[in-house]
């Protein structure tokens, strides 16, 4: 995999071919513990202060360019052939074309469960799903219920940081081959949020979309300019690589 760096944590740049084409070999492997993460500025920008966060991220077999952010920071640092690929895309192309036995961890109760049943729809077996609003001190026996369905996949929408934290604390845990975080993408397969126009996704301004229908995330918006910013100045100001500013203890 053609890997680059920003603020020290490696991201792929893979095809959805490619991915899929691992996420089948690892779906195969029954004693395998594969995670698949879908970085943006905030998930960065989290991992950067959280410990926890940034270990998982280490940790993860691939990490793709879900953010547009990503994107353009990667190409501010002389890295030409990067595209996005969002997670929701990725998990949905993965679950129509391999089929696996899914678990569902996330969202509002119910969201997952309907969430499920598209997914059957596609093809897959669910074999489980749980809404993700569950205290931390019960997050032990989220992981056996989990395990005693034994999915090959576990789809985990709880949200940033939480989702990374929960599986950099609990990875050990679970009895997955693969795990995958998803974000918001239960709320969109069960129907109560839509995606942009296929227009405005392709010119990369999903997140102008989102922004305009939910404005509690403005201060997303904040962070993808002060992101992309902070990776032009540095470049800009001393020639080196930006990815390469952090000096990591745990790598």
């Amino acid at each position: 995999m053609r890997t680059f760096r920003l603020m020290g944590v490696p991201i792929h740049s893979v095809s959805e071919a490619e991915a899929l084409t691992m996420a089948g070999r690892w779906l195969a492997e029954p004693e395998g513990r594969h995670t698949i993460y879908t970085p943006n500025p905030e998930i960065l920008w989290n991992a950067r202060r959280d410990q926890v966060v940034r270990r998982a991220l280490l940790a993860g077999d691939l990490l793709v360019p879900d953010g547009i952010g990503i994107v353009l920071a990667a190409r501010l640092q002389g890295e030409k052939d990067v595209h996005r690929l969002p997670g929701i895309e990725l998990a949905e192309a993965l679950v129509r074309q391999l089929k696996p036995k899914v678990f569902l961890l996330g969202a509002r109760p119910g969201v997952a469960r309907r969430a499920g049943t598209v997914m059957e729809a596609w093809g897959a077996q669910v074999v489980g799903a749980r809404h993700g609003y569950f205290p931390d001190d019960e997050t032990d026996q989220v992981a056996e219920e989990v395990n005693r369905a034994r999915p090959q996949l576990l789809l985990v929408a709880l949200g940033s940081p939480r989702q990374e934290a929960f599986l950099g604390l609990m990875r050990g845990r679970l009895e997955v081959p693969l795990t995958m975080v998803v974000g918001g993408s239960f709320d969109v397969w069960a129907g109560d949020k839509k995606r942009a126009p296929r227009l405005v996704r392709r010119l990369g301004i999903e997140w102008v979309w989102r922004t305009m229908h939910e404005p509690r995330r403005l201060l997303r918006l904040v962070a993808l300019v002060g992101f992309v910013w902070t990776m032009a100045f540095r470049r800009g100001h001393n020639g080196s690589d930006p990815a390469g500013e952090t000096t990591d203890p745990l790598e």
